[in-house]
């Protein structure tokens, strides 16, 4: 994918946020207002400080149960849900 097709694509998904649904390549409507909303409410901003004194704290404490894992990925921004 180049750079204009990647403007383009993150053009249609500011749209696609803005007016709350998009439509299926099959004609479904996807209503993606509750989802938009929940996951602002979820977001939370950490300053450069507070991040560095959680990963102190999480430094300082054993490990507990399972490892974590990151993982990055190229992925873009276009998802289909399943019927």
């Amino acid at each position: 994918m180049n750079r204009s097709e990647r403007m383009q694509l993150a053009k249609e998904t500011v749209e696609i946020v803005e007016q709350g649904y998009y439509k299926c390549p099959t004609g479904r409507i996807i209503n993606i207002v509750e989802p938009v909303r929940a996951c602002l409410q979820a977001t939370r901003y950490f300053p450069p400080e507070e991040l560095e004194r959680i990963r102190q704290d999480v430094l300082v404490r054993p490990a507990e149960g399972l490892a974590t894992t990151f993982e990055i990925v190229n992925e873009t921004t276009f998802f289909t849900p399943t019927p």
